[in-house]
């Protein structure tokens, strides 16, 4: 959807776990899905799942959870902002993934206005 001039789009699931939940995607799978949102310009993308290797999906050290998928989308086509969930241990940071901003909002939430939103 477009909001105040920025796109906003999403994706749930998240990359295959140990758990093999209803809820999984194949990395190309994922990578698939985000496809269509490579060309929204200024983009706000959410995903369930946290990029991999990133300070947004780390359980413990050398233990990360996320997506290639979703990071090399972010690298690749560095939406404005990132969203994204999953990883209980990373809830509540804030950090840049390259040039894109990005959070575990968690459980917690995120109110992001974009009328204010930079691109």
């Amino acid at each position: 959807m477009e909001v105040a001039g920025a796109h906003v789009a999403g994706l749930g699931y998240s990359s295959p776990t140990p758990f093999n939940t209803p809820g999984e995607y194949t990395e190309a799978q994922m990578a698939e899905r985000l496809r269509p949102f490579a060309a929204l310009k200024p983009l706000v993308l959410i995903c369930h799942c946290p990029p991999k290797d990133s300070e947004l999906d780390g359980v413990k050290p050398g233990g990360h959870f996320g997506s290639t998928a979703i990071a090399e989308f972010i690298q690749a086509y560095e939406p404005v902002r990132f969203f994204c969930g999953h990883i209980h241990e990373c809830e509540g940071r804030d950090v840049m993934v390259g040039h894109t901003r990005g959070a575990n909002v968690g459980k917690r939430g995120y109110l992001l206005d974009l009328a204010t939103l930079e691109a």
